[in-house]
């Protein structure tokens, strides 16, 4: 069973209809959080990323353009290529996102050895919570 799968299954298929509405909802106000922070930070702080750590809550944060620049300097002097190339590729997506009415949110897993980046558009995201959560049943 894909992680997809395995996802889906723990927040929409062990219940009846009234549980996946309210997994649903659920989902949908923690999204709806999360692009309101971000667009909080953005207005204070400017353009830039909010970083979710997923194993250590209390060590989230938004990371702005200028966060991103500097320590993609920091990474090239030191030689680590790959962080490098990560933080130039965020700091690309950043740029690229920045007059959009979206969020861009980087998920924190395992230690930081699991990065992913997210543009989130609320409408868009809302839909496909709708459609998971409506399919579930016949996805697992």
């Amino acid at each position: 069973m894909s992680r997809r799968t395995q996802l889906i299954k723990h927040l929409f298929g062990g219940g009846d209809e009234v549980k996946r509405k309210m997994s649903k909802g659920i989902a949908q106000v923690i999204l709806e959080d999360m692009i309101t922070l971000y667009r909080e930070y953005y207005m204070a702080s400017g353009a830039g990323i909010l970083v979710f750590n997923m194993d250590k809550p209390g060590q989230s944060r938004y990371i702005t353009m200028a966060d991103l620049l500097a320590d993609k300097a920091v990474a090239e002097e030191m030689c680590d290529e790959e962080t490098a190339a990560f933080l130039s590729s965020a700091a690309n997506i950043v740029e690229k996102e920045e007059d959009n009415n979206t969020a861009v949110i980087m998920l924190v897993e395992s230690g930081c050895t699991n990065l992913q980046i997210h543009v989130v558009e609320l409408e868009e995201a809302a839909d496909a919570i709708e459609e998971i959560a409506e399919n579930a049943p016949r996805i697992i």
